[in-house]
């Protein structure tokens, strides 16, 4: 049974370096966010949708977000999560340590939307590798016809 072996090796190994990553950015966000600002935000209009992916990265300006454009938490500024319909948190990275509410442009709330719905698309609904592609896109077809 040595090929038993050299596989649990090589999935101990992955393991233990997927753990190295997710210590190292943990221990990176530790320092980032005693100087972010927090954002308690209402929707100015509409509401803000829930999807499985829970946070939003976004860096203002750019047309790269975090999930389906891949943009990570080194390039990002801002961090939405939508905590219900009528609030979301946005934890800003830019040193200004601080807690603030206040309403989230329909334009803002209409970007996080979209960035939920690309991603639950992306990666709930279309995950790499599942061949239900055309079962989804039926499934939508018939929702969006009534």
């Amino acid at each position: 049974m040595a090929g038993d072996t050299a596989i649990q090796e090589a999935v101990d190994a992955h393991a233990r370096q997927a753990r190295l990553q997710v210590e190292m950015r943990f221990f990176k966000l530790l320092t980032w966010l005693p100087h972010a600002s927090f954002h308690l935000m209402r929707p100015e209009a509409g509401e803000f949708v829930i999807g499985d992916s829970p946070t939003v990265l976004h860096e203002p300006g750019s047309q790269q977000f975090g999930g389906i454009f891949q943009m990570g938490i080194q390039q990002a500024t801002n961090i939405v999560m939508p905590l219900g319909p009528q609030l979301a948190v946005t934890v800003v990275l830019d040193g200004g340590a601080c807690f603030v509410a206040g309403p989230m442009s329909e334009a803002g709330v209409r970007l996080v939307n979209e960035m939920q719905v690309r991603t639950a698309l992306k990666h709930v609904f279309y995950r790499p590798g599942a061949m239900r592609r055309e079962f989804v896109r039926g499934v939508l077809r018939e929702a969006i016809s009534g």
